[in-house]
């Protein structure tokens, strides 16, 4: 069976060999939040995509909630494997990972969380970082999708990128949750040499506390402030990222500034997010 399967999506991944001659590895961005309803999905799905928009079957996505990944429903893919599919094997090698992996029409490639919260606890670290090395060898992005909080497998995925998103919303619980992941990572020395960035989500909620206190409280400043919206949970249940379906919509124009962050265009996304935002 894997043999077929392995013959059929041959021709799906990015060159193994071209890539190897490079001797390069792609950008792997972990998307971390203290908690859930952060917006951390949205955020990941959003980011994958527009850099998939610019760099067609170059960029990937990794959904490590592995509990209660949504990044499935989020994109409506009806995957045939998934990470959990990979357990048992001796390694995963590039070939495995091509049968593993989920192609969103054209352009995006995913690893999907499995679909069984028992098979999702018996992913080991040692998995996790193979799909992370796997992915970075064959993508210029692997964009991770972790869960909340810090459990083992988010420290892997950490420990693994280059750049780390942190978001939360604006409130207190978000906030002083965020501090203490931060500090954790700190103190595990895990921070070193990793480009951080910071995510505001529901940016103009009106709830006592403005963004300076943000800041302020989790010691790093804002980089893209995201609006709230309604948009964004209908968006998630359609299974359709938001730049897609409402692309002039002030959030998706956020979820742009991100991407612009890992891939710039002419500028102009970041221009028009920020006009809008001022």
């Amino acid at each position: 069976v894997y043999k077929r399967q392995i013959l059929a999506r041959a021709n799906l991944m990015p060159d193994v060999a071209e890539k190897a001659k490079k001797a390069e590895t792609g950008r792997v961005i972990a998307v971390v939040a203290p908690k859930g309803g952060s917006g951390k999905t949205a955020l990941s799905v959003n980011l994958a995509v527009a850099l998939a928009q610019r760099h067609p079957a170059k960029a990937s996505l990794l959904d490590l909630d592995l509990l209660f990944g949504d990044v499935t429903n989020s994109l409506l893919l009806n995957p045939e494997h998934s990470i959990a599919d990979a357990i048992d094997a001796p390694m995963l090698d590039s070939t495995l990972l091509k049968v593993l992996l989920t192609r969103r029409e054209r352009d995006l490639f995913v690893l999907t969380a499995p679909d069984s919260p028992a098979l999702g606890e018996m992913v080991t670290d040692d998995l996790v970082n193979s799909a992370i090395d796997g992915l970075s060898s064959q993508f210029d992005y692997v964009v991770v999708d972790t869960a909340a909080g810090l459990t083992e497998v988010t420290l892997a995925a950490v420990d693994k990128a280059d750049d780390i998103i942190f978001i939360c919303d604006m409130s207190v619980s978000a906030v002083r949750g965020l501090h203490k992941v931060i500090s954790a990572l700190h103190t595990l020395e895990m921070l070193r040499e990793k480009k951080r960035h910071f995510v505001l989500n529901r940016a103009d909620s009106k709830v006592g506390i403005n963004i300076s206190d943000v800041e302020s409280a989790v010691g790093m400043s804002v980089d893209v402030r995201v609006p709230s919206s309604r948009l964004v949970p209908r968006s998630m249940n359609e299974g359709t990222p938001l730049i897609e379906s409402s692309p002039k919509s002030p959030v998706a124009r956020a979820f742009l500034e991100v991407a612009s962050i890992f891939s710039p265009l002419d500028g102009s996304d970041t221009v028009k997010a920020r006009r809008w935002r001022s």
